[in-house]
């Protein structure tokens, strides 16, 4: 576990790179303010909509393929077994297009309507305005977790069961995720540390030790 030094600076080691191989320290301080996020457009081209042009295509295959094979299927009722395969397949497709698209919208609202995205924390709370109406107390906070892939870096955070969280409106992506896991308690936001001036990495991993080092503190 991080810990801050006598000053209250945590120290976080940058990421390597093929261009740079010994990176300094990135530091940080609490209270922190991360801002200055830049609406990417190239990234939503590059991801977004080729991961959107997948489930059209298999379903437009399976619906308008050849017809002599579809009505060969049909005729025999083996259309069924492709079909359980294919929509479970195009609704996973679909579920990771709407969690790309949803962050690409979320950072392209905030920095339209808003100034741009921030994340702001302390010892005793974290707020990402592009996820959540309020702010996140680090005592609801049951774990964390740095995660790679889907499009970036993200600190996953688990919430206790008894926790309340607000999602902003045009995060369907949470909104649906938590509800299918809503049985088994607890709820889970994503935090990105992508799109920042900072290492995103190094930004994931202070988020991390922050929330470590505060869960078990009463916030004031």
């Amino acid at each position: 576990m991080t810990q801050p030094d006598e000053k209250g600076v945590y120290r976080l080691p940058g990421t390597r790179t093929i261009f740079v191989s010994n990176p300094p320290d990135i530091e940080f301080r609490l209270p922190a303010e991360i801002g200055g996020s830049r609406a990417d457009l190239s990234w939503w081209m590059m991801t977004v909509v080729p991961i959107m042009l997948v489930p059209m295509l298999t379903l437009c295959f399976v619906l308008w393929g050849p017809k002599q094979n579809w009505a060969a299927y049909h005729e025999k009722k083996f259309y069924l077994a492709p079909m359980l395969f294919i929509l479970p397949v195009i609704g996973l497709i679909g579920f990771m297009f709407l969690q790309m698209a949803n962050r690409g919208l979320a950072n392209l609202y905030v920095q339209l309507f808003e100034g741009g995205a921030k994340i702001t924390l302390d010892e005793n709370q974290i707020f990402d305005s592009r996820v959540t109406r309020n702010p996140i107390a680090w005592r609801d906070v049951a774990s964390t977790s740095i995660e790679a892939g889907k499009g970036g870096t993200f600190v996953s955070v688990r919430l206790k069961p008894d926790a309340t969280v607000s999602f902003r409106r045009f995060r369907l992506d949470h909104r649906i995720f938590n509800s299918m896991l809503r049985w088994w308690g607890g709820k889970t936001v994503e935090i990105s540390t992508e799109q920042f001036d900072v290492d995103p990495f190094a930004l994931a991993s202070f988020i991390s030790a922050v929330a470590a080092n505060n869960q078990a503190k009463p916030s004031i």
